[in-house]
């Protein structure tokens, strides 16, 4: 979901705390292994895969610093002289956890959102625990969080995570 890339899900009204849908309907549609077979292991092949090339996708992401997306400018608008100090303070924190991940420093993503709104702007706020996991470890972590009841229950009801 291109709307939603670099945690911009996170900032919405009805903060989505899920990494990504991952609902029951959809868990259906897999092999009878469901989140467990071909999934897990193509998000566990994925994530090797970008986190040997990491160098190459940090050296794409340099291009948000230089050229921050719309959202990010729009800080630089709202906040007047100090505007360009926090539309780059915006995009560096953004970076900052797509580069934390490919580590695989995993933070709570509902301790973010509820950081944010305290805090009434886009960055990390607060201290996370933070451990780097395996591959393995992650995948499990992320798939573990997107099918979780809780998660999905505080979601927009437009999405229809209950199904």
């Amino acid at each position: 979901d291109f709307d939603c890339i670099f945690d911009k899900g996170l900032d919405l009204l009805v903060p989505e705390i899920v990494p990504f849908r991952l609902t029951p309907f959809m868990v259906d549609g897999m092999d009878i292994s469901g989140v467990d077979g071909i999934f897990r292991q193509t998000a566990e092949v994925a994530l090797n895969v970008l986190r040997s090339n990491k160098d190459v996708v940090f050296s794409m992401l340099q291009a948000f610093e230089n050229d921050p997306l719309v959202e990010w400018a729009r800080v630089k608008q709202n906040q007047g002289q100090q505007g360009d100090r926090a539309a780059k303070a915006a995009g560096a924190d953004r970076l900052k956890s797509v580069k934390e991940k490919l580590n695989g420093i995993v933070r709570d993503r509902r301790q973010i959102a509820e950081s944010r709104k305290k805090t009434k702007n886009n960055v990390l706020g607060g201290v996370f625990d933070v451990l780097p996991l395996s591959t393995q470890g992650q995948v499990h972590r992320l798939i573990q969080e997107a099918l979780d009841e809780t998660n999905l229950s505080r979601m927009y009801s437009g999405w229809a995570p209950f199904l």
